[in-house]
């Protein structure tokens, strides 16, 4: 039988999209998978750094409580997509943080003038 505290715990982070989330079996590109996995292995090393210092006990990743793990995997997973996805408007003017992006520098592209522009040969008018 659960406990109070650990009924509430459950209750409180509980969410059906991100039980969703991970059900899933996402198929990926193997290759950038290993390109990607000891990257996650380097921020979960850091976890247990981070949490090994409040709490001596915690010294590998299997230490680290479940309700933890969710928190740092939904962090993860939701920078991701901000980085890969959000945040940018059609013309990528918009960084993922929300801000403006940086002008471009060196000198701005000229507007194309009436003798720029691509003309159809005459042979091909028929």
């Amino acid at each position: 039988m659960r406990t109070l505290k650990e009924w509430r715990i459950k209750e409180d982070t509980h969410s059906a999209d991100w039980n969703h989330i991970k059900s899933m079996k996402l198929q990926a590109n193997q290759e950038v998978k290993a390109f990607v996995a000891p990257r996650v292995g380097k921020i979960q090393e850091a976890i247990v750094l981070k949490l090994h210092e409040a709490n001596p006990k915690v010294k590998s990743f299997r230490d680290v409580p479940p309700e933890i793990r969710d928190q740092f995997a939904q962090a993860i997973v939701s920078a991701t997509l901000e980085l890969f996805f959000g945040g940018m408007d059609p013309q990528g003017t918009q960084t993922s943080s929300g801000q403006p992006a940086p002008a471009p520098k060196g000198p701005s592209p000229q507007p194309m003038l009436p003798q720029d522009e691509p003309q159809v040969p005459a042979a091909s008018r028929g």
